[in-house]
């Protein structure tokens, strides 16, 4: 009797090594693409385009880096020292400011964690983090659309970050981009913009196109979105252990 326990203890600590090994190597092996780095391929490409779009004017004006992450699974991980560990290695937020936050989400394991850097802990208190978590993210999850879910999540923490620098954001509310204008109803604004617009588009046809496209030039699944360039980086914050995680 005492060696079968003997054997099953082993076996017990050989698989949790096991575990945390994989764990471990998938951590080290994720590379960040950008503010949104959709691994389990959960995002549709719309609301990519969104959150790219907010999360990147965040930056801009904020200086704050929130980003999101999802996996197919953990690997046996665990949620809450995953994420803080992957938050870590990459170094969401600025050094020395830390105002870094980190949505991931594992879909197999059914576990989100919101982790948030020492810096955006007065915008987002743990309670706030839970609140969003539960009131917004997780009833999208719980009905197939995750995707929707993060986004007005990211949406509301991405408010919650501008009311802390004292900043409005343009694209923070999760809404379906138009592409009619404003002015489409005015023919004379038209006539008007047409008579100088032609003439312009035949000289510089390059920067004609950039208007039109409203100045986006590099596309937002080049896999390098909200001005990474290159492989992705961020820049070098730290986490402060706070947030919320839960499953769905």
């Amino acid at each position: 009797m005492k060696k079968l326990k003997l054997i099953f203890t082993v076996l017990t600590f050989a698989a949790a090594a096991l575990s945390a090994n994989a764990s471990d190597q998938l951590l080290n092996s994720l590379q960040p693409r950008g503010l949104v780095n959709d691994y389990a391929n959960i995002i549709s490409a719309s609301e990519e385009r969104q959150l790219l779009s907010m999360l990147t004017e965040v930056r801009q004006k904020t200086g704050a880096e929130l980003t999101v992450v999802t996996l197919p699974s953990l690997d046996g991980g665990e949620i809450d020292d995953f994420t803080n560990r992957l938050f870590e290695r990459w170094g969401v937020g600025q050094k020395g400011k830390d105002n870094g936050l980190m949505f991931l989400a594992a879909m197999q394991d059914r576990k989100m964690r919101i982790e948030v850097g020492y810096g955006l802990e007065g915008a987002i208190p743990d309670a706030t983090a839970g609140r969003i978590r539960t009131e917004i993210i997780t009833p999208h999850f719980k009905a197939g659309n995750p995707g929707a879910g993060i986004l007005r999540g990211m949406a509301a923490l991405s408010q919650r970050v501008a009311a802390e620098y004292g900043v409005s954001l343009t694209g923070a509310a999760p809404v379906q981009y138009q592409r009619t204008s404003n002015r489409r109803g005015n023919p004379l604004f038209m006539i008007i913009f047409l008579i100088f617009f032609i003439p312009f588009a035949i000289r510089h046809p390059f920067l004609a196109m950039m208007l039109l496209s409203g100045g986006r030039g590099g596309g937002y699944r080049s896999g390098g979105g909200g001005g990474f360039g290159g492989g992705g980086g961020f820049g070098g914050g730290m986490s402060g252990g706070g947030g919320s995680s839960g499953g769905w």
